[in-house]
């Protein structure tokens, strides 16, 4: 034991003080005459940190291997060939019931709602919204929802009209469970 101040500290810890204090210091040179070398280095006082590991030359996936896996949840689920074949004649139906809209009607979120339930659409969870724009601009309405079939797997109908051009496609829910695909992701 050993005193410092008015405590009494033990062996081990007076040890442990002395090693903290000896790190990152220098050493004093040994008292070998000039001219003789030591043959024997010197002990290490501080521990030394373990050298990084070298980085392995070979490299699972890319960036954009990620990214594309990472955007996995907007894929499409594949339908079954006898679904597809119900689906097509309510895909068809939809295109002409927009088809028989006006170039005015064509940009209403309302005339082009009846258009897709009188073909085929579900109300529930049908998707409307007006105003999209591509490159060039084009004004349009865009749309996405469930096909009414007497079927149990979910067919998705999704598309656009603008004055000049209808668009329906249909196929399986995206992975994430909705017909129209997200824009989330991280």
């Amino acid at each position: 034991m050993v005193r410092w101040g008015n405590k009494l500290l033990s062996a081990g810890v007076c040890a442990v003080i002395v090693l903290i204090a000896a790190c990152g210091t220098q050493r004093a040179p040994s008292s070998v005459p000039a001219g003789a070398e030591s043959k024997q280095p010197l002990p290490a006082i501080c521990p030394q940190a373990a050298p990084a590991a070298d980085a392995s030359p070979c490299v699972s996936a890319g960036v954009q291997q990620n990214q594309q896996a990472n955007q996995s949840f907007n894929d499409r689920l594949p339908l079954s060939a006898a679904v597809a074949a119900k689906a097509g004649p309510v895909t068809q139906r939809i295109r002409d019931a927009l088809g028989r809209l006006t170039a005015a009607q064509r940009l209403q979120v309302s005339a082009v709602r009846s258009a897709l339930l009188e073909g085929g659409l579900l109300s529930t969870d049908l998707v409307i919204s007006s105003g999209w724009t591509q490159a060039p601009p084009h004004n349009g309405v865009a749309f996405g929802g469930y096909e009414r079939l007497s079927v149990r797997a979910a067919v998705c109908a999704w598309g656009t009209v603008t004055v000049k051009a209808i668009e329906v496609d249909s196929g399986g829910i995206t992975r994430e469970g909705a017909c129209l695909p997200s824009a989330g992701g991280h």
